[in-house]
C-alpha cells in the first residue's frame, strides 16, 4: 500500500455514492425495500453525471459500500438482492465495495496524522486512552490511543476501529489517495456469480459494469442520510490532518462532497 500524488492516477471526473445503509437494510422485510432506496437517490446521481459531463466533458463512475465490518453476509444472496435492486430502481453501480476491506489500510492511515494537541481538541479526542468509555449506547476506540467523545460511533469487538476512521480510508481509496491493489484492480463480475461460500472469499472491490469509467477519480460525492453528517465533518478533519499530497488547484479535503437526505 502507499499514498501517491493524485496527478499522475487514470481517474473519472467524480466518484458518486449513491447512500450507504446498515446491514437490516438488506433484509427481505426491510422498510423501505432496497429498490426504493436507491430509486430516491437516482435523481441526484443522473444530475452529477449529467452537471460533471456538460461542465468538465469527464465521464462519473459509482459505488456501493456494503457495510460488513460488524457483521457477513451470504454471497450469493446478497450480491444478486442488490444488482437485482439497481435494475428495479434504474440506478446504475458500477461497483461494489466491502467497508471491511478498508480495515487492513487503517493502520497505515493512523501512521499519517499529524496529532497535535489542537487537533485532538477540535475533535473531541482523549489521548492516551487507557479502556473504553460508552456512549449512548455506541462504543469507539482509534487504535487504542485515541478516544472520540460523543454518541456517534461504535466499537466492533473484534476490531478498534472508528466508523470515521475507516470512513477516511474509504474517501481516499476513492479519490485514489490512498493506492491498494484490491482497489487498483477490481475484480470484474461478468456474468454468473463466482462460486463464493464465505463472505471473506469476496474481493475488496467488484466491477459490475465492464464500461464503467475508473473506480478512482478527481473528486467524491456521497449521498447520505443526515445521521452520517457528524461521522463525515470528523473525516474532513481527520483528511486535513493527514501528511497527503495535494494537487496545486484543491486540498484533498475540499475533494470530497455530500449530499444528506433526511429520508434514505
Amino acid at each position: 500500500m502507499s499514498i501517491e500524488s493524485i496527478p499522475f492516477i487514470e481517474r473519472a471526473g467524480l466518484s458518486i455514492e449513491p447512500g450507504h445503509y446498515y446491514a437490516n437494510a438488506f433484509s427481505r422485510n426491510a422498510t423501505p425495500p432496497l429498490a426504493d432506496r436507491f430509486a430516491s437517490t437516482r435523481l441526484w446521481v443522473e444530475t452529477a453525471e449529467s452537471e460533471l459531463k456538460q461542465d468538465t466533458g469527464e465521464e462519473a463512475s459509482t459505488v456501493f459500500l456494503i457495510d460488513d465490518y460488524t457483521c457477513n453476509f451470504k454471497p450469493q444472496r446478497i450480491i444478486p438482492q442488490i444488482r437485482d435492486a439497481a435494475e428495479q430502481s434504474g440506478l446504475r453501480i458500477d461497483y461494489l465495495a466491502r467497508e471491511a476491506a478498508c480495515v487492513p489500510l487503517a493502520g497505515f492511515i493512523l501512521g499519517q496524522l499529524d496529532i497535535t494537541d489542537n487537533f485532538t481538541k477540535e475533535l473531541g479526542i482523549t489521548r492516551q486512552f487507557q479502556g473504553t468509555l460508552e456512549g449512548a449506547g455506541r462504543w469507539d476506540t482509534w487504535d487504542g490511543r485515541l478516544q472520540f467523545g460523543g454518541d456517534l460511533y461504535y466499537k466492533h469487538a473484534k476490531n478498534e476501529w472508528a466508523c470515521a476512521h475507516l470512513a477516511s480510508v474509504w474517501q481516499l481509496l476513492r479519490l485514489g489517495v490512498l493506492r491498494h491493489p484490491d482497489f487498483d484492480k477490481p475484480f470484474l463480475l461478468d456474468g454468473e456469480l463466482p462460486p463464493w461460500k464465505k463472505w471473506d472469499e469476496v474481493p475488496g472491490l467488484i466491477q459490475l459494469n465492464p464500461d464503467a469509467a475508473p473506480f478512482q477519480a478527481r473528486e467524491t460525492f456521497s449521498i447520505l442520510p443526515k445521521a452520517y453528517i457528524g461521522v463525515e465533518n470528523l473525516v474532513k478533519k481527520i483528511i486535513a490532518n493527514l501528511a497527503l499530497p495535494n494537487e496545486a488547484s484543491l486540498p484533498v479535503d475540499q475533494r470530497i462532497h455530500h449530499l444528506f437526505l433526511s429520508k434514505l
